[in-house]
């Protein structure tokens, strides 16, 4: 299937942030651009907002079965949830 193909089963990460690593990652302010990221594998099922005003995940886990995320982005500095666009992906994939 493309999930076994794009995510093959048996990866893993040794690495653990703890909370005090956690808290001195550097901030993205709320005045900074928009930024749009992915291979961040949010559940297919998690509702399709931005994470913050200016921060949007676009990785719904389209590499297995999850559906194609996009965002239609108009130029303005605070997203929109309205503005991302689903594609589900046919069965049988």
């Amino acid at each position: 299937t493309v999930g076994e193909i794009t995510m093959p089963s048996g990866m893993e990460c040794d690495l653990v942030l703890d909370g005090a690593s956690i808290d001195t990652l550097p901030n993205y302010g709320p005045e900074e651009p928009p930024v749009f990221f992915g291979h961040y594998w949010m559940p297919q099922e998690t509702p399709k907002v931005p994470r913050t005003a200016n921060l949007a995940c676009l990785d719904f886990c389209a590499g297995l079965t999850g559906p194609l995320v996009a965002y239609r982005w108009n130029g303005d500095q605070e997203l929109n949830a309205q503005h991302f666009i689903q594609h589900d992906q046919p069965s049988g994939l």
